[in-house]
C-alpha cells in the first residue's frame, strides 16, 4: 500500500514538474516555438512519461488553467471583504497579476489555443472565478448591497466577457498597459451600476 501511494505522490511530482517547465517555456519561447521534446530535455523526462500525463502540448493549457484557477482560490481563501463590490474587485486583480505575470505572449498563445481547438475551459461556468463572482453577486443582491433586478449569473457571465476582452485588448497592445489596473478600472464603473 505505502509502495502505491509512493508512486502516485511520484507521478503527481512529475505531472507538476513537467507542467511547470512547459509553462515556463511557453511564456519565454512563444507556445508554437516549443516542441514536446524540448519540454521533455528541460523536465529530465522521457517522450513516453510525457505522453502518459498529457495527451498533446495545447492540453498543458487547461491543465495550466485549472492551475491557475486552483491558485487564485487559495489566494482568496480566508479573506474578509466589506462587500460584494470588493471581493469581485479583488478576484479579478488575483487573476489579473497571474496573467501579467505569464505575459502577454503566453496569454495571446492560450487565446490562439482557445481559439484554434475549440477547447471551451475557460468559458466553462463551473471554474473557480465564475462561481466565486456569481455567489458574490448572490450576495450581494440578497443583502441589498445591489439591486434586486440584477440577476447574478447572466451579470457573472457579462463580467468574464469584459475582462476577457479587456485581457485580449492588453495581448494585442503588447502589454503595454496595466491589465490588472484597466480591469479593475472597468469593474468598478460596472459594480457601481450594480449598487443598490
Amino acid at each position: 500500500m505505502k509502495e502505491s501511494t509512493s508512486r502516485k505522490q511520484q507521478a503527481m511530482e512529475t505531472r507538476i514538474k513537467i507542467l511547470e517547465i512547459a509553462l515556463g517555456l511557453f511564456k519565454e519561447k512563444g507556445m508554437d516555438a516549443v516542441k514536446v521534446i524540448d519540454i521533455c530535455q528541460a523536465a529530465g523526462v522521457s517522450v513516453g512519461a510525457f505522453y502518459h500525463h498529457f495527451p498533446s502540448k495545447e492540453s498543458i493549457i487547461e491543465r495550466g488553467y485549472q492551475s491557475i484557477d486552483a491558485y487564485i482560490e487559495e489566494g482568496m481563501k480566508n479573506r474578509s471583504f466589506a462587500n460584494c463590490t470588493k471581493k469581485i474587485l479583488c478576484l479579478f486583480k488575483e487573476a489579473n497579476l497571474v496573467m501579467e505575470e505569464l505575459g502577454w505572449k503566453f496569454i495571446g498563445d492560450v487565446y490562439k489555443y482557445t481559439l484554434t481547438t475549440g477547447n471551451k475551459y475557460t468559458l466553462s461556468t463551473e471554474r473557480y472565478p465564475y462561481c466565486f463572482i456569481q455567489e458574490s453577486l448572490e450576495e450581494g443582491v440578497s443583502s441589498g448591497q445591489l439591486r434586486e433586478e440584477i440577476n447574478p449569473a447572466q451579470a457573472t457571465e457579462f463580467l468574464m466577457k469584459l475582462v476577457r476582452g479587456i485581457t485580449f485588448d492588453w495581448c494585442i497592445c503588447q502589454g503595454s498597459y496595466s491589465l490588472v489596473e484597466e480591469a479593475a478600472k472597468t469593474v468598478e464603473i460596472i459594480l457601481r451600476e450594480y449598487a443598490a
